[in-house]
């Protein structure tokens, strides 16, 4: 709690114990023991209450992760297979998280088929992210033939029917645990990019 919440909920603290005393002071009887300790319960109830959720709600802020998924602008090759993404799961804070990952591809407006992609970008493995962060890869080749295309036909055609370039979409959805807990929060933003045949490059799609 910040140093005003802490005062402010001190101040108001008192603030009760001044009003129980009073009406326990016009009321002098068992009866008016049990109405000022009511009042008295229930002013601080109504003024303590708040104050302590928006301390809480602050806390549980100030702990979420800085997470972030990142793709490698170039592709990486290995022998003479078809090229591989390289990604990239960033976790600023010190608390070890659990995140899943889902990734959406389209091509040109069309949702690609993914399961080439593996169980890590489908939201159902459970990836532990270390401060600092955690590296995975996936096949662009193996994305594309899935679907019916080859990297070096779309490469080689980098224009769409409309004259504009290609464009490989990925949109990446996340949610997330601290691994103490139970809960999958998904209060992280929406993250977009996008592949650009013609300069064989990953732009980040802002």
């Amino acid at each position: 709690m910040s140093e005003k919440a802490l005062a402010r909920a001190v101040y108001i603290g008192l603030g009760c114990v001044v009003v129980s005393c009073f009406l326990l002071e016009i009321l002098s009887s068992a009866e008016g023991l049990r109405i000022g300790s009511f009042v008295g319960a229930s002013a601080a109830a109504f003024l303590l209450v708040p104050p302590a959720m928006l301390a809480w709600r602050d806390i549980r802020l100030r702990s979420k992760p800085a997470f972030w998924f990142d793709i490698a602008p170039k592709l990486a090759y290995a022998g003479d297979r078809p090229p591989y993404v390289k990604t990239l799961f960033r976790n600023s804070p010190v608390r070890p998280t659990d995140c899943r990952v889902t990734l959406r591809c389209s091509l040109d407006g069309r949702e690609l088929r993914q399961t080439s992609l593996g169980d890590g970008y489908n939201g159902q493995r459970t990836i532990l992210v270390p401060p600092g962060g955690f590296h995975g890869v996936f096949s662009l080749g193996a994305l594309l033939e899935e679907n019916g295309y080859s990297f070096e036909d779309v490469k080689n055609h980098p224009l769409g029917d409309n004259g504009q370039s290609r464009k490989l979409r990925v949109t990446v959805t996340s949610k997330y645990r601290f691994t103490d807990t139970e809960e999958w929060l998904e209060d992280l933003p929406v993250i977009r990019f996008y592949f650009d045949f013609e300069k064989l490059v990953w732009v980040y799609d802002a």
